[in-house]
């Protein structure tokens, strides 16, 4: 592998995602390395399809050249030339670093064992084929709105659930456990991303509302008596009541499952237990903290948890990851927190 090549996929990494560098530590040899890696891919294609400015048309025509080019040789000549069409992308600073040094992430991805790339090849493209797919709906999450739950199930599975199955891919390539294992994994690989992505939706409804933005699907809206006109000057201090807590209630019923896939991860597999309970334990405490009675949201602020939370959620599951019974005793003490605090009529939303 390129020393010089990772020297930068590694630098990069908390440039673009302070929350992802920390839960990647937790990872060893060639998962870490391969995990690395294909969320940079992510980040990349990523990167393309939220330049606010960038044409639409050429967004879906560098999405589609990245998925074929994943697909077959990676010849470097050829992503470079996808590179050169994209000079006029706009975008934060960093990411667009990331994108003009993408033949570094080639070079390094290409060094990783063949079962690795095998398993994260298939996932990247269909992300980036169902990005390019969603820019048909140029002003998706403006005027535009997701029409129902199905609506949202499908735009967070191209952006998180192929995620999911990433992860899972590369996990099962990693060593062999018994079927029992390997297929809960597989049935809660989806949700696994679904549960995080919904939850980052959820926390940043005031802040996309302050940008005109809104990823909460007309019909819940309408359950809760919001049209999309009066969606414009909802007020922060309703949000506790409308909008919030039916996705609440969603993201939750996804964590889960994403539990579940938890405790199918063998304990041997410890890096890559923490890696999964990091992030799904940062999402419970995140909807604890919205659904907690009286939280006030702010328009144009995205709820944090604290970084006192994150060390304890850090320094408990490094010694107690093995014991699926504190594992699940702990999460339902967070489920009691988030279903004390939501009123009745958003339960049962999925």
């Amino acid at each position: 592998m390129n020393s010089q090549a990772w020297h930068y996929c590694e630098t990069v990494l908390p440039l673009v995602s302070r929350t992802f560098a920390l839960n990647i530590k937790a990872l060893r040899g060639d998962m870490y390395r391969s995990v690395l890696l294909s969320y940079l891919w992510c980040r990349i294609i990523d990167t393309v399809e939220d330049a606010p400015a960038f044409p639409l048309a050429r967004k879906q025509i560098a999405l589609r050249a990245f998925a074929e080019w994943i697909e077959s040789e990676m010849c470097g000549e050829e992503l470079s030339r996808w590179v050169n069409t994209l000079t006029e992308l706009d975008g934060e600073a960093n990411e667009l670093d990331l994108v003009a040094h993408s033949n570094d992430v080639a070079s390094c991805f290409k060094a990783l064992p063949s079962p690795m790339t095998e398993a994260v090849v298939p996932s990247i493209a269909t992300m980036a084929r169902g990005m390019a797919q969603y820019q048909e709906r140029p002003h998706l999450g403006r005027t535009e709105y997701l029409r129902d739950e199905e609506d949202l199930d499908r735009y967070c599975y191209y952006v998180a659930g192929t995620v999911g199955e990433l992860l899972t891919a590369l996990f099962l390539a990693h060593g062999k456990i018994s079927e029992t294992r390997m297929e809960v994994l597989k049935q809660h690989a989806v949700s696994f991303g679904l549960g995080l992505q919904l939850t980052n939706i959820t926390k940043d409804v005031p802040i996309d509302l302050s940008r005109g933005w809104c990823y909460v699907p007309t019909t819940m809206m309408q359950q809760v008596g919001i049209t999309t006109e009066s969606l414009r000057t909802l007020a922060p201090e309703n949000l506790a009541t409308t909008l919030v807590p039916p996705m609440i209630q969603k993201a939750h019923g996804h964590l889960k499952d994403a539990l579940q896939y938890v405790l199918a991860i063998p304990r041997r597999w410890r890096s890559i237990r923490l890696f999964c309970i990091w992030p799904l334990w940062m999402a419970m405490e995140t909807l604890a903290l919205l659904a907690q009675p009286g939280f006030e949201h702010k328009r144009g602020l995205s709820p944090k948890i604290s970084r006192k939370q994150v060390a304890t959620i850090v320094g408990r599951s490094s010694l107690m990851f093995w014991s699926n019974r504190f594992l699940e005793r702990d999460f339902q003490r967070l489920s009691r927190l988030i279903e004390r605090g939501l009123p009745v009529q958003s339960s049962g939303v999925r």
